[in-house]
This record gives C-alpha cells, sequence and structure tokens, in this order.
C-alpha cells in the first residue's frame, strides 16, 4: 500500500561515491589478476637480508651472502606461497622505494678563538 522511500546510503570514507547502478544486461567486469607478491627474504640465522635468484636450475641451492648458510632451494622460493617450513629464511614485504628527500641546507658553524694575554 504505502512503501517508504528509501534513504540512499551513506559512505563514511572520503571522496565515496554512491555505487553506480548496474543494469542487468551488461555483462559483468573481467576481473583483474591478482599482482605477484614481491618479498625480500632474511637469512634465519643470522638475520641479514637477500634476494634469492629469478633464473636457474630449480635444485641449486640458495646460500646467505652473509653467513653462508645454507637457506633453501632455487625453486622453493619461486613457488607461490613458498614452503616456509622448508626455508631456513623468512620472508619480508618488500617495502616501497624510498622517496628522495631534499636534506635541509646545513650552515659551517663559525667559531671564534680569543688569544689571551700572556701573564708574567
Amino acid at each position: 500500500m504505502n512503501e517508504r522511500v528509501r534513504r540512499p546510503i551513506l559512505h563514511l570514507k572520503l571522496g565515496a561515491t554512491a555505487p553506480a547502478k548496474r543494469s542487468e544486461d551488461a555483462p559483468p567486469a573481467p576481473a583483474a589478476a591478482p599482482a605477484p607478491a614481491s618479498y625480500t627474504w632474511k637469512c634465519r640465522p643470522c638475520g641479514a637480508p637477500f634476494v634469492p635468484p629469478s633464473e636457474g636450475p630449480d635444485e641449486e641451492p640458495v646460500r646467505c651472502p652473509v653467513c653462508n648458510a645454507r637457506v633453501g632451494r632455487a625453486g622453493d622460493f619461486r613457488l607461490d606461497p613458498p614452503p616456509l617450513d622448508k626455508l631456513r629464511a623468512r620472508a619480508v614485504k618488500a617495502a616501497p622505494p624510498p622517496v628522495a628527500v631534499k636534506a635541509p641546507k646545513t650552515t659551517v658553524p663559525v667559531v671564534t678563538v680569543r688569544v689571551l694575554k700572556k701573564v708574567r
């Protein structure tokens, strides 16, 4: 009988707009493939960061460049997700490249020296 008018959906995020209404006859958009996770690896025995080889045979042993510990096989680092129980390394998400920041201009300190008279 008496249908209430629906209120618009509130969005709390800044700059968000109301979702666009999809027509029923429009095909759905294809889903984008997720980007492969990029990791930096750290050696468990010494904690030094290293990058495993991206090419080469899978059976090649990977060693820590600092302590020379065997951390796993090259093929294990290329798997998605990597078998963390087989590796002696831990994955750390790669940080974005650092942004160049201008250093503040440094001034050279001025040193004044007073010569004292020699007292007899």
